[in-house]
């Protein structure tokens, strides 16, 4: 059984957010979910009233950990690289994004993330453990949290929401090998 924290990008935990079902990750990885500072930061810039709740109760929650990279902080370097000065080959990545995977490699955790397309590189040379919206959904089906058909509506309501999350329906995404990096 895996004991990693898991460190949320935005993408990946607002695709929570946005169905109203954030409790999903903390039921899953209770006392594991970490969210660092900055992607609460990008969360909070959204205006929705509702939204702005599901991120308060989300956060109250005793299971959650909210985490900084401050100066002192050995994943502030690598923060730097991924969002400033990136080496050959590498592209540079958005804050919340930097965020999790810094915090991931000195804590030895697991990257929360949809955005492969920008951070594989990172994940492959850092060789952190990933999972996506679409897998964490399975886990919660697998697990009895949700029925097929609820992964199904959940799955509707992000991609109107704007996450293109790899697949038309949780029914399609089953039928994919889950490793994004695949």
């Amino acid at each position: 059984m895996l004991t990693e924290p898991l460190f949320f990008d935005t993408d990946c935990l607002s695709a929570f957010l946005w169905t109203d079902r954030g409790s999903i990750v903390t039921q899953l990885y209770p006392n594991r979910v970490v969210i660092p500072q900055l992607v609460l930061d990008e969360l909070s810039r959204v205006a929705t009233p509702a939204f702005q709740d599901r991120i308060a109760e989300l956060t109250a929650s005793s299971d959650v950990e909210i985490r900084d990279i401050d100066l002192a902080s050995p994943a502030l370097p690598l923060y730097l690289e991924m969002t400033n000065r990136p080496r050959p080959g590498f592209k540079m990545v958005g804050r919340g994004e930097a965020a999790a995977m810094a915090l991931a490699v000195v804590n030895r955790g697991i990257v929360a993330s949809n955005n492969f397309r920008d951070t594989a590189a990172y994940i492959r040379d850092f060789g952190l453990k990933c999972k996506t919206t679409g897998s964490i959904l399975v886990e919660a089906y697998e697990n009895g949290l949700i029925s097929e058909r609820e992964a199904n509506a959940m799955w509707a309501d992000m991609l109107t929401a704007g996450r293109w999350i790899g697949a038309r329906s949780f029914t399609e995404f089953l039928g994919k090998p889950i490793d994004p990096l695949a």
